[in-house]
């Protein structure tokens, strides 16, 4: 499994190898002093443009520095990888582009992840960016994608997700909106849920449940 402290080792170990100083290895890259450091020490990743010329200043394959054949195909020729967990995810993700992260977080194995926090930070900037790719996870089925993100979404966003969720009967990811949807929209839709027969629906939205929200004050002694 891809893991950046082992990558730094990998890095440490082969410049030391090579009879190389922290600023040779610098010079010989063109860059500062203060970069190789941060590789070293885990701090950063080298940048995909680096890797090669790393690589190759080092007597070594772009592979064995980062020693997991998935994450260096995904790296050298954007080869999306048919699954990938979330601590890989956040480690490989602020080397790639936005559009490579996009198709990224498709493949997150949400069973293996399920105790590792993804970072969105290195997905998305904008409340805008935020929502589409929480429309892409439930899109997807990914419930524990989803959830990172609806904390950064718009109210309108939630409402129209809100309904959607709805009407196609996705009971676990209307849960996670139903403590943002104002109290104006519960009420249309839990009239709806009641017209349409829709038990589960009426019973989610139902003021007596709504009173168990982790997000719902609680006034009962």
């Amino acid at each position: 499994m891809f893991n950046m402290s082992e990558v730094s080792e990998r890095i440490m170990l082969a410049r030391k190898n090579k009879g190389m100083t922290q600023m040779e290895l610098a010079n010989a890259l063109g860059i500062s002093y203060q970069a190789v450091s941060n590789w070293e020490r885990g701090v950063s990743m080298p940048d995909i443009s680096n890797l090669e010329p790393l690589a190759s200043v080092l007597g070594v394959t772009v592979d064995e520095i980062l020693s997991d054949k998935k994450i260096a195909s995904l790296i050298k020729d954007g080869e999306i990888p048919d699954e990938i967990s979330a601590a890989e995810f956040n480690a490989v993700s602020p080397l790639l582009g936005p559009e490579q992260n996009e198709e990224l977080i498709k493949k997150i194995n949400v069973v293996d992840s399920a105790d590792e926090e993804i970072n969105t930070e290195s997905l998305c900037k904008t409340r805008k960016e935020c929502e589409e790719l929480a429309l892409n996870a439930y899109e997807n089925g990914q419930m524990p994608v989803f959830a990172m993100f609806i904390s950064r979404c718009s109210g309108e966003f939630i409402e129209s997700l809100a309904d959607r969720t709805f009407d196609e009967g996705k009971i676990p990811f209307f849960a996670m909106l139903r403590s943002r949807i104002p109290d104006e929209k519960r009420a249309s839709l839990l009239k709806r849920a009641v017209e349409r027969g829709d038990m589960p629906f009426t019973a989610i939205l139902s003021p007596r449940h709504r009173s168990k929200d982790p997000d719902d004050s609680d006034d009962e002694d």
